[in-house]
């Protein structure tokens, strides 16, 4: 049986959409505030970027080598609570009196783990994610959708989060295919075309992102541990014998779709060889290596007769000077385009799509996720009510 809010929901001309996602140890939660019309079109009202305090980014590092104490964890989600509330508070004060409660609040909860379970069980795989959507919709006094992630994965998907519809309606826009490519900690791609019979070409990570270069400037002590503007990189220089090498790891050779665990880079970047350079040269390689990886999976999976009309670049690799130079010069055919010149401020293109993606699924206008043959779950299962 139908939710009734979803009923009432369906029936909205214009609905005012709240997503609040988290992200990696290095990052923090972010809310984007947006309207979407019934014409599928949207305007973004506001944003707000809460950072992790240090002992947070801390405790998701730790995680992924140790198992975490129960009181870390419990408080954890006790924080990361808080944090979803004061983003989502803070993207909100700023809005005018009158648009100021949303319709729907779209929680994309910190997921510490996701993995195999080790049980020989239909369902193979399972995620820890934290952050209680009953208080952020008590705070809202909204309905909150959560649990994207788990309910994927007892569908019995991959745990993704849906993104297709979204990003369709963004790549609607323009009159071609359309290709995104979002810098984060990991680098994903996704070539769509929205023509009269929409289709996804390409949905993958195709790499390392920031997370390489967010390492190497750890080590090299830079501001804050980023070389957010590429300084560092810029002063260095490729070791081009060390790139080739990283860049044809076997991970990196596999078809798509495929999917980035951070793991995999940590034991990228102990090699002999690349550990042996100096550090600017270290970064400028590492520098390279993403926007190589990107550029040589694009060159692989792509197999169109005609080019995409637009690269939409998004994420915050996006301010990264020397990685942009790196993908202009591979990219020279298809100029790239910051998401910011259609609008999106640049680390908000996902939550965008992910918020624009469930708007479509409760009014049946979508499929939840990207392959269109896992069976949708009830989306009331993860309506936190206030």
């Amino acid at each position: 049986m139908t939710h009734p809010f979803i009923r009432s929901y369906k029936k909205l001309k214009q609905r005012k959409i709240l997503v609040i996602s988290a992200g990696g140890e290095l990052s923090g939660v972010q809310a984007l505030y947006f309207i979407a019309q019934d014409d599928a079109s949207w305007e973004i009202v506001s944003n707000a970027f809460v950072p992790y305090p240090p002992r947070i980014g801390a405790i998701i590092e730790s995680s992924k080598r140790q198992p975490l104490a129960a009181a870390d964890l419990g408080w954890l989600e006790y924080k990361v609570t808080l944090l979803f509330a004061e983003c989502a508070m803070s993207a909100l004060k700023s809005v005018p009196r009158g648009l100021r409660k949303p319709h729907l609040a779209v929680l994309n909860q910190l997921s510490l783990w996701k993995g195999p379970t080790g049980e020989n069980e239909p369902l193979p795989l399972w995620n820890l994610s934290l952050g209680e959507p009953q208080h952020v919709a008590a705070v809202l006094d909204t309905p909150v959708i959560s649990g994207l992630v788990r309910h994927h994965l007892l569908a019995g998907g991959r745990g993704a989060v849906p993104m297709l519809a979204g990003n369709l309606s963004i790549a609607r826009r323009f009159k071609g295919i359309v290709a995104f490519f979002n810098i984060g900690l990991v680098s994903r791609m996704t070539v769509l075309d929205p023509g009269s019979v929409a289709r996804c070409i390409i949905d993958s990570d195709t790499g390392p992102g920031m997370y390489c270069i967010n390492r190497c400037a750890r080590e090299i002590n830079c501001p804050d541990g980023f070389d957010r503007d590429g300084s560092a990189a810029a002063q260095g220089t490729v070791n081009a014998a060390v790139l080739d090498s990283l860049a044809n790891s076997p991970w990196f050779l596999k078809e798509a779709p495929k999917e980035a665990a951070t793991e995999l880079f940590d034991q990228l970047m102990q090699k002999g060889e690349i550990m042996a350079l100096p550090p600017n040269d270290k970064m400028a390689t590492v520098t390279a290596l993403t926007a190589r990886t990107i550029y040589d999976f694009f060159r692989r999976e792509y197999h169109e007769p005609a080019l995409p009309e637009v690269i939409i670049i998004s994420g915050g690799g996006v301010n990264n000077q020397s990685l942009l130079k790196f993908l202009s010069a591979y990219f020279s055919h298809a100029p790239l385009t910051p998401c910011e010149q259609i609008g999106i401020p640049l680390e908000m293109r996902m939550p965008l799509a992910m918020g624009l993606s469930v708007d479509a699924v409760l009014r049946e206008k979508a499929a939840l996720w990207e392959d269109g043959k896992i069976p949708r779950p009830d989306l009331a299962g993860s309506l936190s009510m206030p």
